[in-house]
């Protein structure tokens, strides 16, 4: 999950509330992988972002409520017992991971950690065009004298700005 992926939860939650916003939590992986198995079986690519499963989640949430809650009020009910689940969830999804890595150790099948580097990813690509976007004195954003006077904070430069450059008689802010 990345940060926008936080910040679109926070939505969700604002909006439905802690209950279901912990069904959307945990329904949102079960929706990724059913189009996961089918993009590989289709051989799509790797990337899938993961903020349109939390929004068919929240829709499955908003929809199916009444039926799904019976099931999530049992859950909810046990108080206390919610953490002690989740560290026996969390040491079990340790040891299932070492036993997979110990299969994959007998038979034969080699760590390919190095996958990524072998094509041209959505993060390069956005690594690409930030490095191309974000330096004033290079590409598209070159200096004109025509600037528009946001365009530092628009691009994230405005306090690198104001330390290269020094302030001005009236005042520290231009």
């Amino acid at each position: 999950m990345g940060f926008g992926d936080v910040i679109l939860m926070a939505m969700i939650g604002s909006f439905l509330g802690w209950q279901p916003v912990v069904m959307v939590f945990f329904l949102a992986p079960l929706c990724a992988l059913v189009v996961i198995l089918i993009s590989a079986i289709s051989y799509r690519p790797r990337e899938i972002p993961y903020g349109p499963y939390l929004s068919l989640a929240a829709l499955v949430v908003v929809l199916f409520f009444r039926e799904l809650w019976p099931f999530w009020e049992r859950i909810f009910s046990t108080g206390l017992l919610v953490p002690v689940m989740a560290v026996i969830g969390t040491i079990l999804l340790a040891a299932c991971l070492s036993l997979i890595q110990a299969i994959k150790r007998l038979l034969g099948i080699e760590d390919d950690e190095d996958w990524w580097y072998e094509e041209w990813t959505s993060a390069d690509q956005l690594g690409y065009l930030y490095s191309e976007n974000h330096d004033r004195r290079q590409g598209r954003w070159r200096e004109t004298t025509n600037d528009w006077p946001g365009i530092d904070a628009g691009q994230g430069t405005l306090h690198e700005k104001r330390w290269r450059t020094p302030p001005p008689p009236g005042g520290p802010f231009r």
